[in-house]
């Protein structure tokens, strides 16, 4: 349900939700990026187990215990996000400069 929420003001089928201008999803997405920021610091740098299951688990990689397990996390959780959310912020600029360039050649 998040991640409905998340991509609909970019992607909406809907006629009656249309999703917003190009500039406002680049802003939108830049916006959900630094609010997502705290999030990942707390889950990065936290001294505390999180999730305690973690803690029980059996570990797959010898020395790799659950607070670096959490790090690599909330470090992944950034780097991926934010490749998607500026591979996004790329398709949204570039179908803003494409729509521009229709309306400079329709009235030229």
């Amino acid at each position: 349900m998040a991640a409905l929420l998340y991509w609909w003001p970019l992607y909406s089928p809907s006629r009656e939700f249309p999703p917003i201008s190009y500039a406002g999803q680049m802003l939108y997405l830049v916006v959900v990026a630094i609010g997502m920021t705290p999030v990942f610091a707390f889950i990065t740098f936290s001294h505390d187990i999180l999730y305690p299951t973690y803690e029980y688990a059996p570990r797959i990689i010898a020395n790799f215990g659950p607070l670096d397990d959490q790090l690599l996390a909330g470090a992944l959780m950034k780097i991926v996000g934010m490749a998607v959310a500026m591979t996004a912020f790329g398709v949204s600029f570039y179908r803003w400069y494409q729509a521009s360039n229709k309306t400079v050649h329709s009235q030229g």
